[in-house]
């Protein structure tokens, strides 16, 4: 969980960092589209049954650590942010997976009445 709370952070500060680093253009484009999927995802994904949510931090990350190159960014403080940002956001995508609860029971819990046993393989 404590890794879906830093990347939604993350995501907060994306949307922030063009105006605080004053930068514009592609790399605020850029970040203003990022942010708000990596903040959504992050914040959905803190829920065990939605953790693969988690996933989509990969590519925004990974997208962040290209677009200074594909997008010719001309301040180094937008090159800068998007590079530490995204790295920051691919090495939390692997980090605090969890999930290993069973949840729900699917149709034969559904048909059979009964809840189905939990299962904690912590």
């Amino acid at each position: 969980m404590w890794a879906r709370l830093l990347c939604a952070l993350l995501g907060a500060w994306l949307m922030a960092a063009p105006g605080v680093l004053g930068h514009g253009g592609a790399a605020a484009v850029s970040a203003h589209v990022a942010g708000p999927v990596v903040l959504g995802s992050s914040v959905v994904a803190i829920w065990p049954a939605l953790r693969p949510l988690r996933w989509v931090t990969l590519p925004a990350g990974a997208w962040l650590l290209v677009a200074p190159l594909l997008l010719g960014y001309t301040t180094g403080s937008a090159t800068a942010n998007s590079l530490l940002v995204g790295a920051a956001l691919v090495a939390l995508a692997f980090a605090g997976g969890g999930g290993q609860e069973r949840i729900g029971g699917g149709w034969r819990a559904v048909l059979s009445g009964t809840p189905p046993a939990r299962e904690n393989r912590r």
